[in-house]
């Protein structure tokens, strides 16, 4: 969670920027952890990728808005 938090600062904004997070991976381990995380704990919208038709539905099921996929 400190990544999130203290290294990309989520929460904070880039003037002109959309609040989005580009999660690559959200499928893997620390990728399925970060969407779940951010959804709960922000309001940015949560972009991930996924590659397989069931990770990128497994992946919509954490929470991620939209799902890009990347194979």
């Amino acid at each position: 969670m400190g990544a999130l938090f203290d290294r990309l600062d989520v929460n904070g904004s880039v003037p002109g920027a959309a609040r989005a997070l580009l999660i690559v991976g959200g499928a893997g381990g620390v990728g399925s952890i970060d969407v779940q995380l951010a959804r709960v704990l922000t309001d940015i919208t949560v972009i991930a990728t996924a590659s397989r038709p069931e990770t990128i539905e497994w992946v919509r099921s954490l929470g991620a808005h939209l799902v890009v996929d990347h194979s």
